[in-house]
C-alpha cells in the first residue's frame, strides 16, 4: 500500500520497481508477485490505468492543453500518452474531452 500511495500522490515521479519494492520494504521479485496478487494487475498495467484515469478527470474538468495533461500525469511525450489513451478508451484525448467535458 505504501508503494501505491507513493505513486498515486505524484504521477510525475518515475520510480523504478526496485525503488517501489524498497519503499514497501520488500525484495523486487516478491514485490512484483505480491502486487499482482493483491491488485490483480502487473504494476506497469496498473500504473498506466491510474494515469489514464487521472487524465480523464483533467480532460473533463479543465481547459489545460493535452500536452500539459500528459505531462501532469507522468508522460514525457504526448505521442505515448495519446497512444495509451486511445488503447484504453478507444478514442483520442481530444475526442474524449469533446464528448465528456462538463459545461
Amino acid at each position: 500500500m505504501r508503494a501505491i500511495q507513493c505513486v498515486s500522490l505524484d504521477l510525475t515521479k518515475r520510480l523504478s520497481l526496485g525503488q517501489l519494492a524498497s519503499v514497501a520494504g520488500l525484495q523486487y521479485t516478491y514485490f512484483c508477485r505480491l502486487f499482482r496478487l493483491q491488485i490483480g494487475l502487473r504494476f506497469s498495467d496498473w500504473n498506466r490505468q491510474i494515469r489514464i484515469e487521472r487524465s480523464k478527470t483533467l480532460l473533463m474538468t479543465t481547459q489545460l492543453p493535452i500536452t500539459h495533461i500528459a505531462m501532469a500525469v507522468g508522460y514525457t511525450d504526448v505521442t505515448t500518452f495519446a497512444r495509451n489513451f486511445r488503447k484504453s478508451e478507444a478514442m483520442t484525448p481530444r475526442a474524449y474531452r469533446q464528448a465528456h467535458q462538463v459545461r
